[in-house]
């Protein structure tokens, strides 16, 4: 697999942890009374998110170079990876805006807000799945 393969199965797996960290924190009934609770909690994630996925590139590119006795960079781009680039964001946007969408009209029929800071991070973070999954996809297939 190159670089840009793990770093998607990589972004991926820190997605679902946190989202998986995320969906008990919140079940266990601790935060999100208000509307600035809910959002700060989805802040907190989304930086702490940001950090263990850098840390687990750079831990990964390190023990890959150790183990392979060779450099696992990442090459300049090409019109290949340029393309899958744009389809996998393509898709993830669709969601995204489907979502944020969604949100919106849930929130003027009356939806809980606190629930909707939660929604609308769900819907991110499935965007941001269906990205990395899409890479994947479009390496393999083409």
């Amino acid at each position: 697999m190159s670089f840009r393969q793990w770093t998607a199965v990589m972004g991926l797996a820190a997605q679902v942890a946190l989202v998986v960290w995320l969906v008990l924190r919140v079940a266990s009934g601790g935060p999100g009374a208000t509307v600035a609770e809910a959002a700060w909690v989805v802040v907190v994630s989304i930086a702490v998110m940001i950090v263990v996925n850098s840390v687990a590139t750079i831990a990964f590119v390190i023990a890959a170079s150790i183990a392979g006795r060779g450099d696992l960079k990442d090459d300049a781009a090409d019109e290949r990876d340029r393309g899958i680039s744009a389809k996998s964001s393509r898709n993830a946007y669709y969601i995204a805006s489907g979502g944020g969408a969604l949100t919106l009209v849930l929130l003027a029929f009356g939806y809980d807000p606190v629930s909707g800071v939660y929604f609308l991070f769900a819907v991110l973070m499935l965007a941001a799945a269906v990205e990395s999954i899409s890479q994947l996809v479009y390496y393999r297939v083409g």
